[in-house]
């Protein structure tokens, strides 16, 4: 496998990337950067343009992803200041970075959608870039912030939210396009060519869109070798995180092309041992620190801390993935969520399971959301906070299956002060884990819950009489719904009788409070899992809420992913404020450690 070097660099080191090295060290094909996309699609992207850099890197190509100016681990300043604006120049210090690095005189320059666009600028008039390639690329910005404003009012529509009358930004996806963004994406033409962007250019068109021909004549005109081709898995690709299937033909055809171009420098070796693994924000007082922590299978972490050592212990906080999402949390908020912390004094980690991200996956598995071993993985974490850190007291944190492991951790046992789980769906572990589909509990919750608050809508009845609603499935829902409710009473029967029940929420809440784990289950109004939660371990909802031993918050005005930001700040506030009410310790309780906590540098 190819080595992953996390690292900052740029002005201020304030971008971060994996720069994906040959195994050997030596760089046998042309050096190639990676610019990804924006918002979600970035997120949904991400592992398939990861899978990219891995197999360009296997093929002797050292290759660089990274994150964007105020996206992913990079630093937000610049973001802040200057937008989307601030992206050609990102990508310009991109391309200076990696001739720096490899010693190559002339780079690869790979961009997807947006990433192509501001790619596109950022190469025009450059000679330092042997080829081009764009993805699916947004030529025209004004049809992008159109396609922004339709996408924006459609999350409204879809959640029935709504947002501040004076936030002018356009926010879908879980991420947002400023006034001023949407002015300087109105600017781009990439049809309208000032220089040449590249003497070879090849340009990726999706399957289920028409080809824009225009702009390949274009690039013909100002002296460009351009190939052309349309190949199918975009749609695909761009599914939420967690359903994404890589687009191979498209990964396969770049690699391909990448391999047959002329390699301009020679064969050279390179160490990455040099690059900065550290981020400093000093507006902040915060430094963060890019890692890969040894488990069953590397496990790539970011780690924020003060940059001023506190004088007295502080706590810990561990975030997990969601679903098939890297790192960085849904909408980023995990990225920024750790920046608050450690300005505040405490040590914050946000982590990669095996599989996801940038962590390779264990032997035997890939990309799994609800992996049976994440515990292992998250005890690795925890043991690293304890021992390298001082941590004497670990919050754990996590949305949907991310709640699901940290639940999960504090019932197998594992020494945490509290775990915070954020529209928790699923709560045991059952064959398939099925995250969609009819026969889901969540899926069936759901269906019948809405059928509920739409009987008093005249529109919903007025799409029944009309035939637009799936009858059958609804019914299948009914029925299912009161199967569970009898199952349910059956469940409940046995347990006042002493009886020993498999899968048995109550029990596992009550124990895991026994064992001084505070528990804060926070859920947007109206989610199927605070239904499940309600009716699986009612009795001790109500005891341990009575007791302190648990708190139970509803999020009005949100989606399951708090895609406004305003939900996002509600969220943030009704977490933190609970961290912040746990009692502090200034040692850490004994811990049956399972293994000593190691660093490896790569993968």
């Amino acid at each position: 496998m190819a080595q992953a070097h996390p690292h900052w660099f740029g002005a201020g080191q304030s971008l971060f990337g994996h720069l994906h090295v040959p195994d050997d060290g030596v760089c046998r094909g042309p050096a190639v950067l990676l610019c990804g996309t924006f918002g979600y699609e970035e997120m949904s992207s991400h592992r398939s343009l990861r899978l990219l850099a891995d197999q360009l890197a296997a093929q002797g190509s050292v290759c660089l992803q990274f994150d964007q100016v105020g996206a992913g681990d990079s630093a937000d300043e610049l973001a802040k200041a200057q937008g989307l604006s601030a992206w050609p120049e990102a990508i310009a210090q991109a391309i200076e970075h990696l001739k720096g690095v490899t010693g190559a005189a002339q780079v690869v320059v790979f961009g997807l959608r947006l990433g192509a666009t501001m790619a596109g600028l950022a190469v025009q008039g450059r000679d330092d870039v042997q080829a081009f390639i764009a993805l699916a690329p947004a030529l025209r910005g004004k049809a992008y912030a159109r396609e922004a404003k339709v996408l924006s009012q459609a999350t409204l529509a879809r959640t029935g939210m709504t947002k501040d009358a004076a936030n002018e930004a356009l926010e879908f996806g879980g991420y947002a396009l400023s006034a001023d963004d949407v002015r300087f994406l109105q600017g781009i033409d990439l049809t309208q060519p000032t220089s040449r962007l590249a003497p070879r250019v090849l340009l990726l068109d999706r399957d289920d869109m028409p080809s824009d021909g225009d702009w390949a004549e274009a690039l013909r005109s100002a002296a460009c070798n351009v190939e052309q081709v349309r190949l199918p898995g975009y749609q695909a690709m761009m599914q939420v995180p967690h359903f994404s299937v890589p687009p191979q033909a498209m990964l396969d055809h770049v690699a391909e092309w990448v391999g047959a171009l002329p390699v301009v420098d020679q064969a050279l070796a390179m160490s990455a041992s040099h690059l900065p693994a550290t981020l400093c924000l000093p507006d902040q007082g915060v430094t963060e620190t890019a890692q890969w922590l040894r488990g069953a299978s590397p496990l790539s972490a970011v780690i924020s801390a003060p940059s001023t050592p506190p004088a007295t212990p502080q706590p810990a906080v561990l975030m997990i993935n969601t679903g098939g999402e890297r790192r960085i949390g849904t909408n980023r908020m995990y990225t920024r969520w750790s920046r608050a912390w450690a300005a505040r004094g405490w040590t914050a980690m946000r982590m990669d399971l095996a599989g996801l991200g940038h962590s390779p996956a264990r032997a035997g598995h890939s990309h799994e959301i609800h992996l049976r071993h994440a515990h292992e993985d998250i005890r690795v974490a925890i043991d690293h906070l304890r021992q390298a850190h001082g941590a004497t007291q670990i919050h754990l944190i996590g949305l949907c299956s991310g709640g699901f492991h940290a639940l999960h951790s504090a019932f197998e046992g594992q020494l945490l002060d509290s775990v915070t789980t954020i529209n928790q769906m699923v709560y045991f572990w059952l064959d398939k884990m099925p995250l969609e589909g009819e026969r889901s509990e969540a899926v069936t919750v759901a269906i019948t819950d809405g059928m509920k608050r739409s009987l008093g809508d005249p529109s919903r009845w007025l799409k029944l009489i009309k035939g637009q609603v799936d009858v059958r499935t609804i019914g299948l829902a009914v029925l299912r719904r009161m199967q569970q409710r009898a199952v349910m009473s059956l469940r409940t029967m046995a347990r006042g009788l002493g009886g020993s029940l498999a899968h048995d929420l109550h029990t596992q809440l009550i124990q895991t409070a026994g064992r001084g784990v505070h528990m804060h289950l926070v859920f947007s109004a109206g989610e199927a899992g605070l239904t499940m939660v309600r009716e699986h371990a009612p009795k001790a909802l109500r005891q341990l809420m009575g007791s302190g031993h648990l708190q139970l918050s509803v999020i009005s005005n949100a989606d399951h992913t708090f895609t406004l930001s305003d939900a996002q700040q509600r969220l943030f506030q009704a977490v933190d404020a609970s961290l912040q009410s746990r009692p502090r310790r200034a040692q850490a309780a004994t811990h049956p450690s399972q293994g000593q906590p190691a660093i490896c540098s790569t993968p």
